[in-house]
């Protein structure tokens, strides 16, 4: 980080990564920021601030769920492997009638996984303009981008090596979404004696955009590939959802002597989620405050350094 009365910027990245405490779980993050701050002549000011991430997370698979508590209820005499090293199957010859399921080979990905990673970039950048003091216009954009790919894959596997492996599955989801807000702000405060005064108004707009593509193939030519599209059968689906928010927005504050506040908002919000007969409203407000911390017989008060009433 570093700058001078006229610039700033600042840039960070970050590694983390954690293992589970059981057996095909584990998650790690990537991640990169920057922002900066640029004072252009006398009267403008611009900024931008970006944070790029990535995430690679592995959860347990169906097969492996509540492995803790299904292990403590095994037979304590069950034998996770063979006399050769492999995986040992769980029918009546190994386990002699008693419970037991051989959470191991559940685990082991080649057998099954479940997978996710994900890419997200959070940006934003501003412009502040003041062509006299005390009025400040401020328009402003931010995107939240998300793009992830999700597989589930299981081997066909025979637990109870009895000759009736599983089906060979193999699912990819793939969502990619993003979030794009547009606002305007113009806001001009004012002291004049022990009197000040705040007035703003705003429009926001905000777009929201997913698409969601999900493939799935049973009983995959060859598992160890991966691959949904070298099945028996093989199955798609696509969805999408959009949507649109537009605020608008005004507000002005009083203050006297930092003692008696009053505010007054009225905001119109109107979504496209609704019917065009149903789809905005109105929302006004208004308060009075007291700030009692600033009055005279609270001055040599100890236990309140602020006390405010407000209505």
């Amino acid at each position: 980080s570093g700058g001078n009365p006229n610039a700033t910027y600042s840039f960070g990245a970050g590694y983390f990564n954690q293992e589970g405490i059981q057996l095909a779980q584990n998650f790690t993050r990537y991640s990169a920021k920057a922002t900066a701050d640029v004072k252009i002549g006398k009267y403008l000011k611009i900024g931008e601030s970006f944070l790029l991430s990535r995430v690679e997370r592995n959860v347990q698979s169906e097969d492996f769920a509540n492995a803790g508590a299904g292990s403590a209820q095994n037979a304590p005499f069950f034998q996770p492997y063979t006399a050769d090293g492999k995986y040992n199957p769980t029918n009546v010859t190994t386990t002699g009638g008693a419970q037991a399921q051989n959470f191991l080979w559940s685990a082991d990905p080649e057998i099954g996984y479940t997978e996710m990673k994900s890419n997200n970039v959070l940006g934003s950048l501003y412009a502040e303009f003041e062509p006299i003091k005390g009025l400040k216009y401020k328009p402003s954009l931010g995107l939240d981008y998300n793009e992830a790919t999700g597989l589930f894959y299981q081997n066909a596997v025979d637990f109870s090596g009895i000759g009736s492996p599983r089906t060979a599955i193999m699912v990819n989801e793939q969502p990619k979404e993003s979030t794009l807000t547009l606002s305007h702000t113009l806001t001009y405060d004012k002291t004049f004696g022990k009197s000040k005064i705040t007035a703003l108004i705003g429009y926001e707009q905000t777009s929201y955009l997913l698409r969601r593509l999900r493939v799935q193939g049973n009983g995959l030519f060859n598992p160890p590939l991966g691959l949904a599209g070298g099945s028996a059968s093989f199955g798609s689906a696509e969805t999408a959802d959009h949507w649109n928010i537009q605020g608008k927005l005004a507000r002005i504050f009083y203050s006297y002597d930092n003692r008696y506040l009053i505010t007054a908002t009225v905001r119109e919000d109107k979504s496209s989620r609704f019917s065009s007969a149903n789809n905005s409203g109105t929302f006004p407000s208004f308060s009075l405050g007291w700030r009692l911390s600033e009055e005279k017989f609270m001055q040599k008060s100890k236990l309140f350094n602020d006390l405010k009433i407000r209505a």
